[in-house]
């Protein structure tokens, strides 16, 4: 963890805690929807996010989650407090119904090096989505090393839409900010593209 730069002014995460068994285990478009119900103004914050929620994998194409898991929101700061009506709110998700607690703000801060579990930046071959993952990091003055990791898949209403899982490494901490605030390629509603501190190879 890079300890010279201060957590991030623009924007941090706001931390749900969630009273339900499980959901589905693809919940990316049906968590969107769900959250989008209480939070309208949600669609038009091109840098807002969902997070895919943690949980283990069940039979049926559902995920198991215990009383630690969260809903998270990567959100500017000005609309943190707006977004906060969410606690006492229930979410149905599949046939599912996950109830909201409290909300509490977790800071961004700089990493030497930060991952996103699924990025979706148009194509779907990895030569050709490697080359638009170098635009969309031209774009941000990136010069960093990137590592490809599992290509990825996610059920949207459209289609699947397939990426890759990316590593990038010696961003520096104002880049690796910036890249938190602002996420990669499409999809951040449905738990695409949100950058993160990276803290295992595993994740690759």
């Amino acid at each position: 963890m890079v300890r010279d730069l201060e957590p991030s002014a623009e924007a941090a995460d706001l931390r749900f805690e969630l009273r339900g068994e499980r959901l589905p285990l693809d919940h990316g478009q049906a968590l969107a929807e769900a959250v989008s119900e209480h939070l309208p103004w949600l669609a038009d914050e091109p840098a807002a996010g969902i997070h895919a929620v943690r949980g283990a994998a069940m039979d049926g194409g559902l995920l198991g989650i215990s009383r630690r898991a969260r809903l998270v929101l990567r959100l500017p700061r000005a609309r943190l407090e707006d977004a906060r009506v969410l606690a006492g709110r229930s979410l149905r998700l599949g046939g599912e119904t996950l109830g909201v607690g409290e909300g509490k703000e977790w800071p961004i801060s700089p990493s030497e090096t930060v991952y996103a579990r699924l990025v979706i930046a148009g194509p779907e071959e990895e030569a050709p989505f490697a080359e638009a993952l170098g635009a969309l990091l031209e774009a941000f003055g990136a010069a960093c090393q990137v590592v490809l990791g599992k290509p990825r898949s996610l059920a949207t209403r459209e289609g699947e839409r397939r990426g890759f899982s990316v590593l990038l490494h010696g961003a520096g901490p104002e880049l690796s900010l910036r890249l938190q605030e602002r996420g990669l390629g499409e999809l951040r509603l449905h738990g695409c593209g949100i950058v993160v501190p990276y803290k295992s190879i595993a994740a690759v």
